[in-house]
C-alpha cells in the first residue's frame, strides 16, 4: 500500500469498494478513488478521507459512486445500494417497491432502477422517503428485488 495525502482545493466525488487485502480485506471501504494501470493491469483503490491515509486497493467490479442524496436516515445512498420505499398514493398504501441507483452515462445523470417496471424512474421522485437495506456487493442476492436486469444479475 502506499502512503498518500489527499491536499486538494476541490471536493472530490466520493466513491465506496470492497478492499482486497491488507488489514481491511472484505471491508466496505469509503474515500477518493485513485485509478491505475501498472504493468498493464488497471487497479482501482480508494484513500479514506483520514489525513495521510493508506490507499485501499479494491475489486473493481464493487466500486460505487456517492449520488449526492442521503436516505430517510440520513445516510449517503451509493450506486448499487438497494432502498426500500412504503409511500401512499391518495391515502392508501402502496406495494413496497425496491429501488437501485444507477449512472446513466448517456444524460450523465443518476437514475433508478424500480423492483416494480422495466422504464428508470427520476431520482427525486423517491429518495429522501426510501430506506437503505444494504447493497449488491455484499449482499448479491439483493439483485433477485429486480428480475428484468438481465435476469436479476447486474
Amino acid at each position: 500500500m502506499m502512503k498518500t495525502k489527499l491536499n486538494l482545493p476541490l471536493p472530490l466525488p466520493l466513491y465506496q469498494g470492497i478492499a482486497v487485502d491488507g488489514e481491511h480485506a472484505g471491508e466496505m471501504i469509503e474515500g477518493c478513488a485513485l485509478f491505475s494501470i501498472i504493468d498493464g493491469d488497471e487497479e482501482i483503490a480508494i484513500v479514506p478521507p483520514e489525513e495521510e491515509a493508506l490507499a485501499v486497493p479494491i475489486r473493481p467490479e464493487t466500486l460505487s459512486m456517492y449520488i449526492g442524496k442521503e436516505d430517510m436516515n440520513g445516510k449517503n445512498i451509493f450506486t448499487g445500494y438497494v432502498l426500500k420505499y412504503e409511500g401512499e398514493l391518495d391515502g392508501e398504501k402502496l406495494d413496497t417497491e425496491y429501488i437501485m441507483p444507477y449512472w446513466e452515462q448517456s444524460i450523465c445523470s443518476f437514475l433508478l432502477h424500480s423492483s416494480q417496471s422495466d422504464l428508470p424512474v427520476d431520482i427525486d421522485k423517491y429518495i429522501s422517503e426510501c430506506e437503505i437495506i444494504g447493497n449488491i456487493h455484499e449482499n448479491p442476492e439483493l439483485l433477485k428485488l429486480f428480475p428484468h436486469l438481465h435476469g436479476g444479475k447486474q
